[in-house]
C-alpha cells in the first residue's frame, strides 16, 4: 500500500511556525560582557601583606618587618661597650606547602632569619688600649604565617581569614558634650590626642571652666600639674596664655591702653551680612563698602539723623 507524503505541505507548515516563534521574540540588541577581566577582590589584602613581609616593589628597607626591626636595634647594654644592631633578614621558602599544611595539622609559615651584627669594645690588656670587636651572624628569630592565594592563613591545620577592623586615625579632635554631661545643661568643650601607639591623652573643661587632663581615660588631674611636669615654669605659662599690657601714669592717674582685637579669644561676633550692608546704603543713602559687616561711625550718625527726621 503506497502512502503519498506531499513534502511542499509540511515544509510550508514548518516555515510558518518557525517565522511565527520568531517574531514572536523580542530582540536583544546588546553586548555581551567578559566576565575574565573583573577585579581580584583579595588584591587589597595580598598586597598589603606582601609589603610587609618583601616591601615595595621587593625593597626589604620599606617593608614592615624591617621597620619592626629598627624600632628596637641597635641594643646598648649598661657600659656602652656592647651594641647589638639590625643589618638584614631573609625569609626562607615553608618547609610543607598549602595541603600538606592542612594535612598535617601545622601551621603554613615562613621562618625569619636576620643578620645581626655585634660591635664590641674590649680592653687589652698589654697595650691597655680599647679594641673594636665587629661579628655578624645569622640569627634564627621566628616562624610567620605566609597569606594563601585566596587571602586566608593556615594555622594547625585550620583555615583562618582575618577580618580588617576600623579604628581612629592617629591627630588630634576637638569636641564637645553637647550640653548633656552636666544638669545646668552646660557645654563643656574636650580635645583629644591619639597617637599611633602609645597612651591617649584627653583634655576637658569642667563647670568651673577648670582645665584637667586624663591619661588612658583614668583619673583627671590639673592641666597645670602637667605643665609643671614638662618643666615650664609659672611665668613662661602665662606668657603663652596671656599678653602682657604696659601701664603708665599721667597727671596723677595710672592708664592703660586696651586693644580688645589682641587679646587672644576675642571674637568678633557682629555681623550685619551682605544682605544687610547692603539694606542699610539703601535706607540711609549712604555708600559703605559692601565688605565691611560691622556698624560705622557713619551708619550710626544717619540712623541717629534718619531717626530726628522721622521724629520731625
Amino acid at each position: 500500500m503506497d502512502i503519498g507524503i506531499d513534502v511542499k505541505d509540511d515544509l510550508s507548515v514548518m516555515d510558518s511556525n518557525f517565522h511565527l516563534s520568531c517574531s514572536m521574540r523580542s530582540r536583544i540588541d546588546g553586548k555581551c560582557i567578559d566576565t575574565d577581566k573583573l577585579p581580584d577582590m583579595l588584591e587589597v589584602q595580598k598586597e598589603s601583606y606582601s609589603n610587609f613581609l618583601y616591601g615595595k616593589n621587593g625593597d626589604q628597607s620599606t617593608s614592615g618587618i624591617s621597620s619592626v626591626f629598627k624600632s628596637t636595634f641597635p641594643v646598648v647594654d649598661s657600659s656602652n661597650k656592647a651594641t647589638l644592631d639590625f643589618v638584614s633578614y631573609v625569609l626562607k621558602e615553608p618547609k610543607f606547602n598549602e595541603d600538606e599544611s592542612i594535612d598535617r595539622g601545622i601551621t603554613y609559615a615562613a621562618t625569619i632569619r636576620a643578620l645581626m651584627k655585634l660591635i664590641l669594645w674590649k680592653d687589652n690588656e698589654e697595650t691597655k688600649e680599647k679594641e673594636l670587636i665587629i661579628q655578624e651572624q645569622e640569627v634564627y628569630i621566628s616562624n610567620i604565617p605566609l597569606m594563601t592565594e585566596k587571602g586566608t592563613f593556615i594555622v594547625n591545620g585550620c583555615e583562618y581569614v582575618v577580618v580588617s577592623q576600623m579604628h581612629r586615625s592617629p591627630g588630634v579632635f576637638f569636641d564637645h558634650d553637647k550640653g548633656k554631661s552636666h544638669s545646668s545643661g552646660r557645654i563643656l568643650y574636650s580635645a583629644r590626642i591619639i597617637p599611633y601607639r602609645g597612651s591617649w591623652l584627653d583634655f576637658e573643661f569642667d563647670v568651673k571652666d577648670l582645665i584637667y587632663f586624663r591619661v588612658d581615660r583614668k583619673r583627671k588631674i590639673y592641666v597645670t600639674t602637667l605643665l609643671y611636669a614638662l618643666d615650664f615654669k609659672k611665668q613662661e605659662i602665662i606668657d603663652f596664655f596671656y599678653n602682657k599690657v604696659r601701664v603708665y601714669k599721667k597727671d596723677n592717674n595710672w592708664h592703660i591702653n586696651i586693644k580688645l582685637r589682641n587679646f587672644i579669644g576675642f571674637k568678633n561676633k557682629y555681623d550685619l551680612s551682605d544682605v544687610g550692608r547692603v539694606k542699610i546704603n539703601a535706607k540711609l543713602n549712604i555708600n559703605v563698602p559692601e565688605t565691611c559687616k560691622v556698624l560705622t561711625k557713619e551708619d550710626i550718625l544717619h540712623v541717629v539723623k534718619e531717626l530726628i527726621a522721622v521724629k520731625d
